[in-house]
């Protein structure tokens, strides 16, 4: 009960469930005999959080709630202290549990909050966007922004369940669902293990299993991204930097769009990536109606690129794609990558 997490559990653990009446029965196994506290933001708490609260009574305890303004601006210390504080006022011991309900920003901070508070508790993603099912809520990443940096304050933590449910997307936005279009798009580009219709799809059930069984193969080989897992940050190097540089009015997803666009002219100039590989993905963002153009970012995010944690000794790892499912990683020094991103604005 008390030991290292990591070996405790599965640490991609997904559990798929048709309904929210599913997602409380599941919660009900793993909170058994435990406490559970709950971390979510105003927008899912307006639409879900009564009903979670009713259907726990008679099956687990919820002893806590922290709700959280909706957005990338909550995911900081002040919000990380209130959470830690109504923690200790709410009693929450080594033993008890907490749920993350929401979409990234939610397990990302839920996360590193049970990752510290008392040397590390268990917690359960239950990710209520396209993007969180596929990407955040997975990998036991878990962070806050910092002094305008992005994520740069985390630890790996793993949840002991990711809880996957399809009727949360019902209640999304447009451009919530395009944010996790470019997380999808991005395992497509580095897999090449299925295709992305020319739609948004009535049922997103197969597209989210299809990149959660990617994602958990790259984390169960290299969970401390120190080697291969690296391949997953296709395109991130330049969105965060984009997405820092829009003061994050791109969403991360458009922003890992913008940064795969990016990247592809970045490895075509090098003599890596087939030119072929920028126009398809072009091609699938322009069919989710998603941004392409990136040209009035590259000036802000040149001074970004320093923050990116594949940076050391003056050098970045690169994710690359020779083609469509071939990626792979190669360091640049940060000046040319710099000087890549000063002449894309020219």
């Amino acid at each position: 009960m008390y030991g290292n997490t990591e070996r405790d559990h599965d640490i991609c653990s997904v559990i798929y469930e048709k309904n929210i009446d599913g997602v409380i029965l599941s919660l009900s196994s793993l909170c058994c005999r435990r406490k559970a506290f709950i971390v979510t933001d105003d927008t899912v708490a307006s639409l879900y959080l009564d009903k979670f609260k009713n259907s726990a009574l008679d099956r687990f305890d919820i002893c806590g709630t922290v709700i959280l303004k909706h957005g990338e601006g909550s995911k900081d210390l002040n919000s990380l202290q209130l959470i830690c504080s109504t923690m200790i006022e709410s009693e929450l011991s080594r033993k008890d549990i907490v749920i993350n309900l929401g979409g990234g920003m939610v397990s990302d901070i839920g996360g590193f909050a049970a990752s510290i508070y008392m040397r590390g508790i268990y917690y359960i993603n239950i990710p209520t966007t396209l993007l969180g099912m596929v990407d955040s809520s997975i990998g036991g990443k878990t962070a806050v922004d910092f002094s305008g940096i992005k994520n740069v304050l985390g630890a790996f933590h793993f949840p002991i369940a990711t809880i996957i449910c399809p009727d949360f997307l019902n209640t999304l936005k447009a451009d919530d669902i395009k944010s996790g279009m470019g997380e999808i798009i991005k395992y497509y580009a580095v897999s090449g293990k299925f295709d992305i219709s020319n739609s948004v799809p009535d049922d997103f059930s197969q597209l989210i299993m299809q990149c959660c069984n990617i994602k958990k193969e790259f984390v169960l080989n290299d969970r401390y991204d120190n080697g291969m897992r690296k391949i997953l940050n296709f395109g991130h190097t330049f969105g965060h930097a984009f997405e820092s540089a829009s003061n994050f009015s791109v969403s991360h997803g458009e922003a890992v769009g913008l940064g795969m666009l990016a990247v592809c002219r970045f490895g075509e100039a090098l003599g890596i990536t087939d030119a072929d590989c920028f126009n398809e993905i072009k091609q699938k963002l322009d069919l989710f109606g998603m941004k392409t153009d990136y040209s009035h970012l590259t000036d802000g995010a040149v001074s970004e690129l320093v923050h990116d944690k594949k940076y050391s000794s003056g050098n970045i790892d690169m994710v690359f794609i020779r083609h469509i499912g071939e990626p792979v990683i190669k360091s640049c020094s940060l000046e040319t990558v710099k000087a890549f991103l000063s002449n894309e604005r020219a």
